[in-house]
Parts: structure tokens; sequence; C-alpha cells
């Protein structure tokens, strides 16, 4: 993922999710970690919306239903804030990566960019922290999509 995120940073990869949906299934969204994906996944040229997860919770009917479209509109789900069996549920029943808090790796990804910026070369332009963060998600995307 490192060499990935690397690869980004060089800038070779704009359209790298060109054309990819991704659905962002959210229960109680943090609107701050959500712009931050979006700009992230946006940046590749990916396209995200966001759907209300709350009634396919309240209502287990509609399961099957929910299935059919994201498969049939989205490349990949993220399930943000959604209860962890729910999540893995969909996990296994969905034809479609589907990624769990994508938005909230914070934590991850923080311990991975100190490794990302040495890997850097003298002559790179120093990155923010915020700025490797994204390189971070954005191969978190890529990889997760197979793109």
């Amino acid at each position: 993922m490192l060499q990935l995120a690397q690869s980004l940073d060089r800038g070779a990869v704009f359209s790298r999710l060109q054309g990819r949906n991704i659905a962002l299934l959210c229960l109680q969204p943090d609107e701050a970690a959500l712009a931050s994906l979006e700009e992230a996944a946006s940046s590749l040229g990916a396209r995200l919306a966001r759907l209300d997860a709350q009634s396919w919770l309240e209502d287990s009917a509609d399961s099957p239903a929910l299935l059919r479209m994201l498969e049939r509109l989205y490349d990949a789900v993220d399930c943000e804030g959604l209860p962890a069996e729910r999540a893995q549920a969909l996990q296994r029943q969905c034809a479609l990566p589907v990624l769990v808090n994508l938005s909230q790796t914070q934590l991850a990804v923080k311990a991975l960019a100190p490794q990302l910026r040495a890997l850097r070369s003298p002559e790179a332009h120093p990155a923010s922290l915020a700025e490797e963060e994204v390189l971070l998600v954005q191969a978190l995307l890529v990889s997760s999509l197979g793109a």
C-alpha cells in the first residue's frame, strides 16, 4: 500500500477511478471525515453517493432490494457508522467490495504516514500530514477496487 501511495504522490493516475461509483451507506455521518474521503476519491475520478442506512437497518425485508440496487449502480460500498454485524452481513451477501468505515481509518493512516514520508526522495517537495493521509486513503480505495 505504501508503494501505491507513493506512485499516487507522483501524480501519475488522476483518472485511476474514473467512471467508478462508490456508495457511502451512512448511519450517522461524520461530516469532516466523509469530506476527506470524498476528496480523496473524487480526486482519482470516482463519484460518491451518500445513502441513508437508517431505513435499511429498521426493515430487514428491504435487504434483497438494497443488494440489487447496490450491485447494479455501484462498484463498491463503504459502510459508515453501521453496526459491525450489519456491515459484515453486507460483506457476505454483496457481490461488490464492501469497505467498513473507510473514513475512520485515521489511526491506521497516521501510523503509516511516517513510513510513506521515509520513502520520499530527498528532493521531493515535503508533503503535509494531511496530504500523506489523503494519499494513503486513495491507495486503500485503488487497491480495494482493483483499479
